[in-house]
């Protein structure tokens, strides 16, 4: 470990040598010290022993940059892991707080990665730049994105975007960066109700939960696998649903009702079985969605008029 000013100055050949050589070894060292060494340069890198933590000094010479553990294999982050991320909202409003033990911004996919500690910042929908929208208003009844940006020092904070119409990139791509910013992650992607405030929602990491949106009611049986929107209650993002299924009949009957990711039946779930007249079936399902907000049902009904209703209470992005 050897730290030195990079200045190597004139003097008696033996002088002159060792003081170029300890200037190489602090080179080869990376500066390693438990103080920061000084003066510092740009872009200079410092094994800092103090903490065990390997720190680069950015390209303005301000401040020191975490670049991760000491004497650690270097680990292949993605961005937008998170541990323990949540955020939740109560009642609808137009605020929401988002806090996450650790957070992965990148640049770009497979560009260079900052890891956000100890991160909590409330977004408000009826702003923007930092901390509210990228641009324009959230939208009405939609869904907005919550990205985690930052600077290349360290900064970060939260930015919306309207995700209605959509899938949300897993890095900002909008022209609307708020200025010094310049790494980013999506961390959720949330509804909206007619008021522009987020509606009632509870998340922790990519797993967001609703108190129950209705997204199918049919009262025909004998229905082959056919689509229907979940837009009514999940965004483009979302990757897989869970909820109720829930089969009556106005008459004894055997009724059922099957739900599935594609016209194929893959992941297919059912809830079926023998009601008395007026009676109901009720069953949790759990799948994956293959086609955005889109998912497929099939009923089946011996006798009376069915009612069939599926409602979504938990989604994943």
């Amino acid at each position: 470990m050897s730290q030195h000013d990079m200045n190597v100055a004139n003097g008696p050949g033996l002088t002159f040598r060792t003081d170029m050589n300890q200037a190489l070894v602090a080179l080869a060292s990376q500066s390693s010290g438990p103080s920061a060494p000084s003066p510092s340069f740009p872009c200079q890198v410092w094994g800092d022993t103090g903490t065990g933590r390997l720190k680069q000094r950015n390209s303005a010479n301000t401040l020191w940059i975490d670049r991760g553990q000491l004497d650690a294999a270097q680990s292949t982050v993605v961005v937008g892991e998170t541990r323990n991320g949540r955020m939740s909202v109560a009642a609808a409003s137009a605020t929401a707080t988002y806090s996450a033990d650790e957070v992965v911004v990148k640049t770009d996919l497979g560009g260079q990665a900052l890891q956000i500690s100890g991160f909590s910042q409330t977004i408000n929908l009826a702003t923007t730049g930092t901390n509210g929208m990228d641009t324009g208003l959230a939208p009405v009844s939609g869904y907005v994105a919550i990205y985690v940006i930052s600077t290349i020092g360290g900064v970060a904070r939260l930015l919306g975007v309207n995700a209605t119409s959509a899938v949300a990139p897993e890095i900002y791509a909008g022209a609307n960066m708020p200025s010094g910013y310049v790494a980013s992650a999506l961390v959720s992607v949330v509804p909206t109700n007619a008021s522009r405030q987020f509606k009632v929602f509870s998340q922790i990491d990519r797993s967001i939960s609703l108190p129950g949106a209705q997204v199918f009611s049919g009262g025909t049986g004998g229905l082959s696998l056919q689509s229907f929107s979940l837009a009514a209650a999940v965004p483009f993002n979302a990757i897989s649903i869970s909820g109720n299924l829930t089969n009556s009949s106005s008459s004894a009957s055997n009724v059922g009702m099957t739900i599935s990711s594609n016209s194929a039946g893959t992941s297919a779930q059912n809830v079926s079985g023998t009601v008395v007249a007026g009676g109901a079936i009720n069953g949790s399902f759990a799948i994956d969605v293959a086609v955005a907000q889109t998912a497929y049902v099939s009923t089946t009904n011996t006798a009376g008029t069915p009612a069939f209703t599926i409602s979504v209470t938990r989604y994943s992005i």
